[in-house]
């Protein structure tokens, strides 16, 4: 979708990214939403952190140019 024009912008309020592209609007989770989000749950001494399936993560690192489970890695870097 980006490589046809797609345009990716970020909902401040949630801070989390999407894509525009024509009639499509898609929501998606990358490293900056979850250190966001992870910085929420240890500000709020929240017990823990739940991530539903790591296989949604770049598990081969063959598409972010972060190396392997960059997603996953994200969240453990604030969280420890």
């Amino acid at each position: 979708m980006i490589q046809n024009g797609g345009k990716v912008r970020r909902l401040d309020n949630q801070m989390v990214p999407y894509m525009v592209y024509n009639n499509q609007w898609v929501a998606y989770e990358d490293s900056q939403s979850l250190i966001e989000k992870a910085k929420y749950i240890k500000r709020n001494h929240f017990a823990g952190v739940m991530i539903w399936a790591l296989d949604m993560d770049d598990f081969n690192g063959a598409f972010t140019g972060q190396g392997a489970y960059p997603l996953t890695k994200a969240v453990r870097s604030i969280v420890g």
